[in-house]
């Protein structure tokens, strides 16, 4: 054991293979996801309708319309983005490390995997056009700070210029910034860690609340000169607080600090995917990691530097879901609440240095216990997310063959109508109460998911929809007789109503 620690505790990784290696457990984590193709609402529409991209514009994600829609041609590719996507997810991991001081190479390794690995990311990952936009995101708003704290004053524009644009890759990427950068100020606060002065923090906090401004501008000077639409999704509400508190209270209780329950919050878009395990594991670190600085801190008569310490800890816990107190938003997606285990990581490699400090076994002891645990957040998260994606992809398969038991029943009807020979077919799915759900009930794919497997299936237009959904009440349900029938010239599928 001694040797073990002897050698985690070495300066930076010993050599390239260690930075191979962490790229290989990366990768692999998020690569049945790429394997297991699985096809959900918005992958239906984008892989068929490349203008559906023009949606990102409208909430304001212009640098994730230029990565999918035009470098990867509305296309998933799906290896080669999970690949250069995990290397953004270790780079921006690698980056957050250097600004906190973690150099060590058991430092390095847990906080790189931990931030890199989690079922956030999964569920975000699961959006085929994710995979490498909202990763260089992430990449551009901590490369920003690193400018700001690690780099020349020289550079200082371009770090501005990196933290600006990294919201129009994806909002949650300067949420993480603002996770990372208040993680500094815990760590300024300890003299075990390479120490930042007060002037640059405080320059680097500034520079992040004024990038937000700045996207804004680069956004609106864009949006001017190409004629691109903002829409409603991107409204800004600097008093949502006021009408979202209790949205707040259950993000805060379920994830970042998901030890205590409210029964209100005991719903779908609340509720995560944290086993027990984790939750235990969670309470462990948390308490200990506070247990051993407030005392640290009291023993050494800081008083001030507990109730400091408190205070940064819970503006940390916030900062995942930071932008919600100024979004208009109607939901908040739990997956973009991977700047949690950011948190967490942080709290165990502060914890770990800590103990290993004081060269005691019964420490020594402790750290190897918590040492092996991050191991079973990280194995536990792989084996979610590969677990996940085979049920995306099962839920997937189901649909599509649902879908072609129905098409086998609508080429008889055809037929029968003398349709047959058709190359165009405007239909109208009713699946308001679904047996089958996933795509096939979702508004903006339940037609367009006929149209993958059959190029003639069109979705019908808004009016036309109207017109038909008049006089359907007494129509039975697929695949009793006349469920699917010939309304005009519109086909007309009931599922369910």
């Amino acid at each position: 054991m001694d040797r073990f620690l002897q050698r985690a505790q070495e300066q930076h990784f010993n050599s390239g293979y260690s930075l191979l290696g962490l790229l290989l457990l990366v990768f692999i984590a998020y690569s049945s996801q790429a394997v297991f193709q699985a096809f959900n609402a918005d992958d239906i529409i984008q892989s068929q309708y490349p203008s559906d991209a023009l949606t990102f514009l409208a909430q304001g994600r212009w640098g994730y319309y230029l990565i999918y829609a035009k470098l990867q041609q509305a296309l998933p590719s799906p290896v080669i983005s999970t690949f250069f996507g995990a290397c953004l997810l270790i780079g921006t991991a690698y980056l957050a490390a250097s600004l906190l001081g973690f150099k060590k190479q058991y430092q390095l390794y847990f906080f790189v995997l931990i931030g890199s690995v989690s079922l956030y990311y999964g569920k975000l990952f699961s959006f085929d056009s994710t995979r490498l936009a909202y990763p260089l995101g992430n990449f551009f708003a901590v490369l920003g700070l690193y400018a700001f704290i690690r780099g020349e004053r020289s550079l200082m524009l371009l770090g501005l210029l990196s933290m600006s644009i990294a919201p129009a890759f994806y909002p949650a990427s300067t949420e993480l910034a603002a996770t990372i950068f208040l993680a500094m100020f815990l760590v300024s606060l300890s003299t075990d860690f390479e120490t930042v002065s007060l002037k640059r923090l405080l320059l680097a906090g500034g520079a992040l609340l004024v990038s937000l401004i700045f996207y804004l501008l680069i956004t609106k000077g864009l949006y001017r000169v190409t004629g691109w639409v903002m829409g409603s999704r991107a409204d800004i509400d600097l008093f949502a607080i006021f009408s979202r508190y209790g949205e707040v209270l259950c993000l805060f209780t379920e994830h970042s600090w998901p030890f205590y329950s409210f029964e209100q919050c005991q719903k779908p878009q609340f509720v995560g995917q944290v086993g027990t395990f984790e939750k235990v594991g969670m309470a462990a670190v948390f308490l200990v990691f506070n247990i051993v600085f407030i005392r640290k801190y009291w023993q050494q008569s800081q008083l001030s530097y507990v109730a400091v310490f408190l205070v940064l800890q819970f503006l940390m816990l916030l900062a995942p879901f930071a932008l919600i107190f100024a979004s208009k938003n109607s939901a908040f997606p739990i997956r973009s609440l991977y700047s949690v285990p950011y948190i967490y990581g942080f709290y165990l490699v502060a914890l770990l240095g800590e103990l290993l400090r004081h060269k005691k076994r019964s420490l020594n002891i402790a750290a190897v216990l918590f040492m092996l645990m991050a191991c079973g957040w990280v194995l536990g998260a792989m084996i979610d997310i590969s677990n996940k994606s085979f049920r995306d992809y099962k839920s997937s398969q189901r649909n599509l063959f649902a879908v072609n038991r129905v098409i086998l029943d609508i080429e008889r009807v055809l037929s029968a109508e003398g349709r047959g020979r058709e190359t165009y077919v405007p239909m109208v799915i009713v699946n308001d109460k679904p047996r089958i759900g996933g795509v096939l009930h979702i508004p903006w794919s339940r037609e367009r998911v006929y149209h993958l497997l059959d190029p003639r299936y069109q979705a019908a237009s808004g009016a036309e929809r109207k017109r038909v959904l008049k006089a359907i009440s007494d129509k039975p349900v697929w695949p009793a007789e006349g469920s699917i029938y010939m309304d005009q010239n519109t086909l007309v599928v009931v599922i369910s109503r």
